[in-house]
């Protein structure tokens, strides 16, 4: 089908792929198909990438463009050890996720997207497309496409910071205004950049141009206003999903903070409960130490609608943010789905603008010290462990439909 408003989303994450990444484009592409738009998806498969059947693809073309994963044959290793060392060793000239250039690994990808990506835009004329990093890959083409097409509208997406990431190393850091010479050379010819908060916004604003606006994940409020958030046991339940960063978050006060809780003979039915959440030695070590083994719970990946079901029926969501008070804008989307799910949020460290939608959606609280965690944890118990109130999708400018809209506004005004 032909149409003024057709769009490629170019992107190594997809769905059916099961991770963070693919849930934002996911969630946005729909929304692009429900608002009329021709929505074309050019992605990959990675070998041993978890899946789930939960999406719905009608009006979204997915196409998995083929390509030379140099990792392949290290996955196919069976011996453990073995395929540690080796993945440890490619790892070193070939990043399993590049954020920085050269993206080695991503090669014959991008030289099969480019091709696939030219002959996509010729048979449907499309005039936009949509490229996410990381890895820069996407960007890459981007650039490539807008080169050789100037008539095409370039939306670049930035779900992290690239040379200026808060994952960078000490090297990194050291060299990150040297690699942005070439990362603006990348970017500066596309026509929107979007990020994922306004304290990624303001910092590349000032950096690039102010063609930079913020896309938040964003919040399904609909979605989970239907769920069933009766459970069978009685326990006082603290979920969190995701991975956690043991350098840049306090899981330790945390931990503190929840054993003296428990101290109270009336909180000792509660739980820890990880969702997807890799059992580090690290974490071990902390429950170890704090005496928790008992109270934590590990859970193995979940698709997403199970994790909603988990987190509608939880008592507390619970929160990580960076303790470097440099680093700010970095949001998860789990962020998002907290607020949605309409459970008391615990925020374990500071941050302005976390603090900030989750106040404007009076969604919880924000606590960097071991005092305000129980005192917080104690008024929910207390509360006979109440819903927040409830909030709808048209209401909230958080919404995903909202920042839809926000961003189609974007699109077509600019195009103009």
């Amino acid at each position: 089908m032909k149409t003024e408003k057709s769009i490629l989303f170019i992107s190594v994450t997809f769905p059916p792929r099961l991770s963070v990444a693919s849930l934002r484009l996911y969630n946005y592409a729909r929304l692009f198909v429900k608002n009329g738009w021709n929505v074309t998806v050019l992605t990959s498969k990675q070998l041993g990438e978890i899946t789930s059947s939960e999406f719905n693809f009608d009006g979204i073309e997915v196409i998995h463009v083929p390509w030379n994963d140099p990792f392949d044959k290290v996955q196919k290793i069976k011996n453990v050890f073995a395929r540690k060392i080796a993945f440890k060793t490619l790892n070193i000239f070939v990043p399993y996720l590049a954020t920085w250039l050269p993206d080695r690994r991503f090669k014959s990808w991008r030289i099969n997207t480019l091709n696939a990506a030219n002959k996509i835009i010729n048979e449907k004329q499309i005039k936009y497309i949509y490229s996410s990093y990381s890895p820069p890959s996407p960007h890459l083409i981007a650039r490539q496409l807008k080169r050789s097409l100037p008539h095409l509208f370039w939306i670049s997406e930035y779900r992290d910071l690239w040379s200026h990431s808060h994952s960078n190393n000490l090297f990194r850091s050291l060299f990150a205004e040297f690699h942005f010479s070439f990362e603006k050379k990348v970017i500066l010819p596309a026509d929107l950049v979007l990020t994922v908060s306004e304290g990624h916004r303001q910092f590349l604003s000032t950096k690039i141009l102010n063609k930079t606006h913020v896309l938040y994940n964003g919040c399904d409020f609909d979605s989970y206003s239907k769920i069933d958030s009766k459970r069978e046991d009685n326990a006082f339940r603290i979920l969190y999903t995701g991975n956690i960063y043991k350098k840049t978050y306090d899981v330790g006060l945390f931990f503190k903070s929840f054993k003296k809780f428990i101290e109270n003979q009336e909180y000792n039915n509660s739980e820890i409960h990880f969702i997807g959440t890799p059992e580090t030695e690290f974490l071990k070590a902390l429950i170890q130490k704090n005496d928790l083994k008992e109270k934590v719970i590990f859970h193995k990946k979940k698709a997403n609608t199970e994790i909603k079901v988990l987190q509608k029926s939880a008592d507390v969501l619970l929160q990580f943010v960076w303790n470097n008070a440099k680093q700010t804008g970095n949001l998860t989307g789990k962020l998002f789905e907290y607020i949605a799910a309409r459970k008391p949020i615990l925020v374990v460290g500071e941050e302005k603008e976390v603090e900030k939608l989750i106040s404007d959606s009076e969604s919880g609280k924000m606590c960097s010290n071991e005092k305000s965690i129980i005192s917080y944890l104690e008024s929910i118990f207390k509360s006979n462990r109440a819903s927040l109130k409830t909030i709808e999708n048209r209401n909230s400018k958080i919404s995903k439909e909202n920042q839809f809209t926000l961003l189609e506004s974007h699109i077509l005004s600019e195009k103009k």
